[in-house]
């Protein structure tokens, strides 16, 4: 027991000489190896006396962020844009947003149908293809799958392919 009490008097005389050599320009130091000093004496002497000390600590906020980004075109679709007949957004708003963030580039084209009002199709692909093939493989594998409320971005790439090429020269 006269060991433990010698322990606690260094741990004294030791914080007493950190006050006598830290300016206030130190407190935080002090104060923290003043923290750090108690909380050994408080775990010694719950050590040496069996008993059960619980440490509290301050609590304190953590944050989990999940972060990613990519870059964007404007508008946000590249290849062709199915609206719906009773979608948020018409087909003469869309029309003038498209003319005036990528002029020339989009052709639209109303259609007869129950529940889809135009198509937007990039004029690229209508080069590659015309476009009653395109609405007709877009009536068969895409519109069953599109309601009167929404605007569906579909991405359609052409790749044309020649088998055999004869010329004459």
């Amino acid at each position: 027991m006269f060991g433990n009490a010698l322990l606690i008097t260094k741990y004294f005389i030791f914080i007493s000489f950190i006050r006598l050599f830290f300016d206030e320009n130190d407190l935080f130091v002090c104060k923290c190896l003043f923290c750090s000093v108690i909380i050994d004496v408080v775990v010694l002497l719950g050590y040496l006396n069996k008993a059960k000390i619980i440490v509290m600590e301050k609590s304190s906020r953590k944050y989990l962020v999940q972060l990613s980004f990519e870059e964007i075109r404007l508008p946000p679709f590249e290849d062709i844009l199915v609206l719906g007949k009773k979608s948020p957004q018409g087909k003469i708003g869309l029309s003038r947003s498209f003319e005036l963030m990528v002029p020339n580039e989009f052709e639209v084209f109303e259609l007869e149908h129950n529940v889809i009002e135009a198509v937007f199709i990039n004029k690229r692909l209508l080069k590659k293809m015309d476009k009653d093939r395109i609405i007709a493989f877009l009536d068969k594998k895409v519109f069953p799958f599109v309601s009167e409320c929404e605007i569906l971005r579909v991405d359609f790439k052409i790749k044309i392919l020649y088998d055999t090429i004869e010329e004459e020269m």
